[in-house]
């Protein structure tokens, strides 16, 4: 799951000009509390203290669920729309429904707009476009 969400939000930073860095190493990293079988934030946090992670990291790792904190960056914004999208594919093929990754991926962007969780990103409609067009690609559609 997580080596999924570091490449999709390493492409999708590289499109738009984003920290392909920074990205990547987020979404490898955005679940490390789960290693531990903590689900709330101060088991992410904790293992990410553990290990060292960086502030800009563990910043993401606070907002790239949005139930603590919107995205206050471009970055964490990729991330938290690469966990999305990669979750609910997995989710998707696992109950198999017959649901495509086309209509997912829309549905993933429609909740994130909708309910807010990007305004304090810094992402603009057009990098929203690329984004998405970049998931589009990588799941075939």
């Amino acid at each position: 799951h997580s080596v999924e969400v570091g490449n999709l939000a390493k492409s999708a930073a590289a499109a738009i000009g984003a920290d392909i860095r920074l990205s990547y190493a987020a979404g490898l990293l955005h679940d490390i509390g789960k290693s531990g079988n903590g689900e709330d934030i101060k088991s992410h946090l904790k293992v990410a203290n553990a290990y060292g992670l960086p502030k800009n990291i563990k910043t993401i790792i606070v907002e790239c669920s949005g139930k603590y904190r919107k995205p206050a960056s471009k970055e964490a914004a990729i991330v938290m729309l690469a966990d999305s999208t990669v979750s609910s594919v997995e989710y998707i093929r696992n109950t198999k429904k017959d649901i495509s990754e086309e209509k997912i991926i829309d549905n993933v962007f429609a909740t994130r707009v909708n309910n807010g969780s990007l305004s304090n990103s810094g992402i603009s409609l057009e990098e929203l476009y690329v984004i998405k067009k970049v998931f589009l690609d990588k799941y075939n559609c």
